[in-house]
């Protein structure tokens, strides 16, 4: 293993090296992987365990230098900066083995079953804490405060690329809204369905018809279409909402009332979920659960949707629009934490008085997951593995270490029902967020939530698979070309 480290650390320090790179990234990645899974039969502990664990994602990084498809200094930078990180890593787990092994140190195992237990049961009770007060403080109070006279003009923006199944319901919605001072503009990305057929019949309604402009790499589609949404809006607030997004007749007029309430130049809004079948909610929950478990404010990075926001156009178009976050999967996280330094920026959930609702089967859901989650670790594997151990430990080995213990004698009955406990505060926290979100699948959620967990870390890495080494295909097109900075090589002479 250190011969395949050795390899694969000569890459990156001279520029002879750098030019044999996919010989030696190959050759490290086969040592490396013959080493990694030597030492961790032969130790059967931890340490071995987590030295083969981060070898999975060493081999990610040396198959993105064989495989060679993104620019030269990007690709240096990002290889070395992983690099570094797990190979720092499985360093520190082998030198604190060794040191164990020198001043033979060894470990009651019912201590270190009670300090696990007791560790798993602090975390599983910080997140039933965060996720009170979340659902506490994201819960929109309306108050019908604003005058005809100060009721700012809003833009509904809309982007649709082969819509025409959800497109029809959501307009029809849409026109029967009460807001008084209201734009709608809907812009055909390209479709080649019935799409720009269906927003063309809305005109009789006011609604506007815009027509994509040209797509190149240096953008991505969505984020162009909202930049020319923006170009041509008239509105105060801009509200851009996805096509699978249903609005109330009210719902507009409360969120702007929300917005300036709360003295807020964005708003995020996560919609209600409608009975979109069993299996469906197997994979949103965990998208909602990130977002209201977790202590988002201690790492200053906010919750975000994409399914409906509302921004102030004038601060938008100051920060830039969307020319800065042309290759970002969600372009709104990176405004929603400008924002948020400025205390500028606001969450919210919908109820069944504002009446925002959202529904997706199951393979909507899934393809989301799949198309957001590397990018959202900023295409980092070293992030994936820190967020793979994270979730592991956390948030799965309270239910493996609970059942297990119920047939190892030697693991002490005080731990058993630690464990149980940091289970039932987990499975309390999803079942507090899907009643506040998804009241249909209350009852599956109190089963749920380790697969959920489990589906979430394979979206994850099936995510990080297609990004590196495939393709991620979203409305036909692919967005892993702009994301990941892949450059087209011309076929060999």
């Amino acid at each position: 293993m250190a011969i395949g480290l050795v390899a694969e650390l000569l890459v990156y320090t001279h520029s002879f090296f750098w030019q044999i790179r996919r010989g030696l990234a190959g050759f490290s990645l086969i040592i490396s992987a013959i080493g990694a899974g030597m030492f961790a039969v032969q130790t059967q502990n931890a340490f071995g365990a987590s030295l083969a664990f981060l070898m999975i994602y060493r081999v990610i990084n040396c198959l993105r230098l064989v495989d060679n498809r993104v620019n030269e200094e990007y690709l240096k930078r990002v290889t070395t900066r992983t690099f570094c990180y797990l190979a720092g890593a499985q360093i520190i787990i082998l030198v604190s083995m060794l040191s164990l092994y020198k001043f033979t140190l060894s470990f009651d195992p019912k201590i270190v079953y009670v300090t696990t237990a007791v560790t798993l049961l602090f975390a599983s009770v910080i997140v039933m804490i965060s996720t009170t007060l979340n659902i506490k403080s994201t819960k929109l109070k309306v108050k019908r405060n604003l005058q005809p006279k100060d009721t700012p003009t809003v833009t509904l923006a809309i982007a649709a690329r082969n819509e025409d199944f959800n497109l029809q319901e959501c307009l029809d919605l849409a026109v029967n809204s009460d807001y008084p001072k209201l734009e709608i503009i809907v812009l055909d990305d390209c479709s080649q369905d019935k799409t720009a057929q269906i927003i063309k019949d809305f005109a009789q309604h006011g609604v506007r018809f815009v027509q994509s402009s040209t797509l190149d790499n240096t953008w991505l589609a969505k984020n162009k279409a909202y930049e020319t949404l923006l170009q041509q809006a008239s509105g105060d607030v801009m509200m851009f909402m996805g096509v699978d997004a249903r609005l109330g007749v009210t719902t507009i007029s409360q969120l702007v009332e929300a917005l300036t309430n709360k003295h807020v130049d964005m708003l995020s809004v996560m919609p209600e979920r409608t009975a979109s079948g069993v299996v469906a909610a197997f994979v949103q929950p965990m998208r909602y659960w990130w977002e209201l478990a977790i202590p988002r404010k201690l790492l200053k990075r906010p919750p975000v949707l994409s399914t409906c926001w509302l921004i102030k156009r004038r601060v938008l178009l100051k920060m830039g629009g969307f020319k800065a976050v042309t290759h970002a999967i969600i372009p709104e996280e990176h405004l929603a934490r400008e924002l948020s330094k400025k205390n500028k920026y606001a969450f919210g959930r919908s109820n069944s008085v504002i009446g925002l609702t959202t529904q997706k089967d199951f393979a909507d859901q899934w393809d989301t997951a799949v198309r957001t989650r590397y990018p959202q670790l900023h295409r980092r594997p070293e992030l994936a593995a820190l967020r793979s151990v994270l979730m592991l430990v956390f948030l799965l080995l309270p239910f493996i270490a609970f059942f297990a213990s119920l047939f190892l004698v030697s693991i002490p009955n005080t731990c058993i029902y630690l464990y149980g406990l940091s289970s039932l505060f987990l499975v309390a926290s999803h079942l507090m967020i899907t009643a506040s979100t998804n009241k249909e699948a209350v009852l599956l959620s109190v089963f749920n939530f380790p697969i959920i967990a489990l589906l979430d870390l394979a979206a994850l890495h099936i995510s990080m698979y297609r990004y590196e080494f495939g393709e991620v295909v979203w409305k036909g097109r692919n967005v892993s070309t702009p994301v990941m900075h892949i450059v087209s090589h011309l076929p060999p002479i």
